[in-house]
């Protein structure tokens, strides 16, 4: 499997894992000029922002390519989003979900900052 299918893979299982927990998707693969938003969901009044890594290596925990860098860039993007949708009066969190098919592990790391 190609690193682009691997990638849409996971954020399919993803999304399908959080629908399951009764988010709804509200936009997916949200670009700007900081990176991507892979999934971005909505219940009631608050938004989830999930950045979605999958490897196929039973040798790699895809956690690791979460870096401090690139959790300033989500966090740059995540105020672009609500700014371009006028989202100000919402609650927001960032998680992170990492799938590893090789292991079939899917963890989700709750409000993940840089500390």
């Amino acid at each position: 499997m190609e690193k682009r299918q691997i990638g849409n893979l996971g954020e399919e299982i993803a999304r399908k894992y959080l629908e399951g927990l009764g988010w709804i998707l509200f936009k997916h693969n949200w670009y700007c000029k900081y990176g991507e938003l892979d999934l971005i969901l909505i219940k009631n009044r608050y938004l989830l922002f999930v950045e979605v890594k999958a490897t196929n290596s039973k040798y790699t925990d895809p956690a690791y390519q979460i870096t401090p860098h690139k959790l300033l860039k989500l966090y740059k993007s995540i105020n672009l989003f609500c700014i371009e949708y006028a989202l100000f009066g919402y609650e927001s969190q960032l998680d992170a979900i990492t799938i590893n098919f090789s292991t079939k592990k899917l963890r989700h790391y709750y409000n993940i900052t840089v500390d």
